[in-house]
């Protein structure tokens, strides 16, 4: 997975660079940023400015045209001549844009996300704590070459919410017991429940997600990458058919009598969406370590 520096950023702090971020499968995206006129040479008396790098790293959210010589005798282009010209640049990003995506947020990833909300709702309103991109080799939908045109990266995005997965009704007793099996790994291709088996790899190293809407497969390595860093904030994997049991009682403490009592558990969500943020899978780690509940009293 790539999270982004600017050459701003890059030329400011070289530094930057020397530790790859944090997690299995790593690394960085060069792009140009805003500071846009830093990246070009100035030409025509400094009346207009010419598209070309003089160094690298090059930005990656550009089309780069390299040009090279023929015939043994030839004379190589003026910017391979150590001229003052450098690698030349389209000024358009080509059918995509690359959003800044700084990772996980640390001021955020140790927060979690606000439950303030009736308790008519399923789920609390997200909470966005990260994001990044992934190579469109590692990911397949669709057809290859209108992938190769349409994009060339697919962002990821985490978010947490709490969601309902338990609510009962109308006891006299102020004691509610919980107790069950629940999922905690669900994963949906567009707005369809995915099946999936981790045992089963192919030779590409890609793992198939399936469903009524369509089928889409991730590399082995974007898929221990969401693991892992679900895993480091405690989530725990189930059985084999991916389930949890529950058990724990709770107790109401209010005056009056209650009348619905919802059990929320803390739920990490990985987005896969395109550049165009058309959402193409999304994985949702639920984390039974973390659960709250609300009650609805007359």
């Amino acid at each position: 997975m790539y999270t982004t520096r600017t050459l701003s950023q890059l030329k400011q702090h070289p530094e930057l660079l020397g530790d790859p971020p944090e997690g299995p499968n790593s690394d960085y995206l060069v792009i140009e940023g805003e500071q846009y006129t830093e990246d070009t040479v100035p030409s025509c008396f400094g009346m207009c400015f010419v598209e070309a790098k003089l160094e690298l790293p090059l930005p990656q959210d550009k089309r780069v045209i390299v040009e090279y010589k023929v015939s043994p005798d030839g004379q190589p282009p003026r910017f391979l001549r150590g001229g003052e010209f450098g690698w030349r640049i389209v000024p358009n990003p080509y059918h995509f844009h690359l959003r800044p995506a700084g990772g996980l947020d640390p001021k955020l990833f140790d927060r979690l996300p606000s439950f303030d909300f009736p308790l008519s709702k399923s789920c609390s309103t997200p909470m966005a704590i990260g994001r990044w991109y992934c190579p469109f080799l590692f990911v397949k939908e669709g057809n290859l070459g209108n992938r190769v045109i349409r994009l060339s990266y697919y962002g990821m995005t985490l978010e947490r919410r709490w969601k309902k997965v338990f609510t009962c009704r109308d006891s006299n007793d102020a004691r509610v017991a919980v107790s069950g099996l629940f999922e905690n790994e669900v994963s949906c291709v567009g707005k369809w429940r995915a099946k999936w088996d981790e045992k089963k790899v192919d030779c590409e190293r890609m793992i198939w997600y399936e469903s009524c809407g369509g089928r889409v497969s991730l590399r082995r390595e974007i898929v221990e990458w969401m693991r892992w860093e679900d895993e480091r904030r405690g989530w725990v994997s189930g059985d084999e058919e991916r389930q949890m049991r529950v058990e724990r009682v709770d107790k109401f403490k209010g005056s009056g009598v209650w009348t619905e009592l919802g059990c929320y558990v803390l739920v990490a969500r990985f987005s896969l969406k395109a550049i165009g943020e058309e959402l193409v899978m999304w994985c949702e780690y639920r984390h039974f370590d973390k659960m709250k509940v609300k009650w609805d009293k007359l």
